[in-house]
């Protein structure tokens, strides 16, 4: 049904195998930037409710993409984006990158851009002070337990 936040429980998130290596500095500038691109994007109008952006950090930047479905209001949109941001913690913590989907909402992260800056007007957060960001190895790429059924989609 369209205009309406359906079914919250629906839930799929994967993270980048590689971790951080200053974890707390990295998580700051992540909600920063997360919680930037959720006004922006809830903001959009009824055709774009897309925001995409970076942090700075030292020798990197940490890239993130928000959306939702056209149909949100604003209001919807931007809850819809405080839990995806919210479930960051469980799938991505200390992780380069990483991505939540939700029925209506969706982001990613990377240390690499991975989406097109012409496609949407990007925006910069800066952090301050600005935090490293290297990583190191880790295991391979966590996946959310709460995958969706086929049926999910009806």
């Amino acid at each position: 049904m369209f205009g309406i936040y359906q079914n919250p429980d629906f839930f799929y998130a994967v993270n980048n195998p590689s971790d951080v290596a200053d974890a707390d500095q990295c998580t700051l500038a992540l909600d920063r930037l997360m919680q930037d691109l959720n006004t922006k994007a809830a903001a959009g109008g009824p055709n774009s409710k897309v925001a995409d952006g970076k942090a700075s950090m030292p020798f990197q930047y940490v890239h993130g993409l928000t959306q939702c479905t056209p149909d949100l209001t604003e209001q919807n949109c931007e809850a819809c984006l405080k839990k995806v941001i919210s479930d960051i913690p469980f799938c991505c913590q200390n992780k380069v990158g990483g991505r939540v989907i939700k029925r209506n909402c969706n982001l990613r992260f990377e240390k690499n851009r991975f989406y097109n800056p012409n496609a949407v007007d990007t925006i910069q957060v800066s952090s301050s002070p600005p935090p490293s960001c290297t990583t190191t190895p880790s295991q391979g790429p966590a996946v959310s337990p709460n995958i969706p059924s086929t049926r999910e989609g009806t």
